[in-house]
């Protein structure tokens, strides 16, 4: 992903786990990634789950809520998605 998280790797750092860009857990594991982002700014952790949100409603309104967290085309979007949410890394 990102600017964010491993974002170009938050949906990389998914592990084994399955999970749709769609489902609530998405931004159970977004709000983790970004926890450990040693690159995100302050403000971007404080603000984490909405961050997270706005990633995931822009990812949908992409037609991606269906894919999985670490398809390619998640992964390509996920930078333009959180820079279209205002958010970017130090």
């Amino acid at each position: 992903m990102i600017a964010i998280g491993c974002m170009t790797g938050l949906t990389a750092c998914g592990g084994s786990d399955t999970i749709k860009v769609s489902d609530s857990k998405f931004i159970t594991k977004c709000v983790d990634q970004l926890g450990k982002d040693k690159n995100a700014s302050a403000a971007v952790k404080a603000y984490d789950p909405k961050a997270c949100k706005c990633l995931q409603d822009k990812l949908k309104a992409q037609g991606l809520g269906d894919k999985d967290q670490a398809s390619k085309d998640v992964v390509s979007k996920s930078g333009p998605a959180l820079k279209a949410c205002g958010l970017k890394r130090q």
